[in-house]
């Protein structure tokens, strides 16, 4: 097992990056942060397998544990690493009406991330190269 929590994330994904940072600024080092594309062309990382397809339709985070959640749910469990926590993954684990719309509007964050990316860029006045994501349905 592993000393920390991995968060595998899309690399050719500039949102992805992008969020990416900011959390990693956040979870100030209690969280190794991955590309997906390196942890499956690297074979010193004995984490669990995860499909390709699986890790390029949404961030996974691998526990200390070798448990992973994915999507909405490992975004709260990742930011709950912080040092002041997450109020919003314990909310995630209490009510499962907000699980359920998180993970619905992860999914359709996650299958717009080329225009997101570009709104981006606007709102925090970055040049955000544009993402070549495979839209899923």
């Amino acid at each position: 097992m592993n000393d920390r929590p991995l968060m595998l994330y899309d690399g050719d994904c500039s949102f992805c990056a992008f969020w990416i940072a900011r959390w990693g600024k956040y979870t100030h080092g209690a969280v190794r942060y991955m590309t997906y594309q390196a942890y499956l062309a690297d074979p010193s990382e004995s984490g669990p397998k995860i499909s390709e397809r699986d890790l390029e339709a949404a961030v996974h985070l691998i526990n200390e544990d070798g448990s992973i959640t994915r999507g909405a749910e490992a975004v709260f469990q990742c930011l709950n690493y912080g040092p002041r926590g997450s109020r919003s993954y314990r909310l995630y684990q209490k009510s499962k009406l907000f699980a359920g719309i998180t993970e619905w509007s992860y999914r359709r964050v996650a299958n717009n991330r080329t225009l997101l990316s570009r709104i981006n860029g606007w709102i925090f006045r970055k040049k955000a190269p544009a993402c070549s994501i495979r839209r899923e349905d």
